[in-house]
């Protein structure tokens, strides 16, 4: 998995884009990370921002993910 973007809705003094980028990574080759999943279909509470964070990455090629921290959607991905 190659990481192309990443939109957040996170500070970065909460946690950095690295962090994340570290985190979903793990998850995708099934190291798991307490209360963090990953879904790859837009998940049902997805609110405008998220919607169009998705369609834009999707229009520019890239595959689409979401982080999930205690089943609230925390960073949008596009990556290949």
């Amino acid at each position: 998995m190659d990481i192309l973007d990443i939109f957040s809705w996170l500070p970065e003094k909460e946690m950095s884009l690295e962090k994340i980028e570290e985190i979903v990574k793990d998850i995708y080759i099934g190291v798991s990370h307490e209360g963090y999943s990953v879904e790859y279909e837009l998940p049902s509470q997805a609110n405008t921002n998220i919607i169009t964070a998705t369609v834009d990455l999707i229009q520019e090629g890239k595959q689409v993910c979401f982080l999930l921290k205690d089943n609230q959607i925390i960073s949008v991905i596009g990556y290949k």
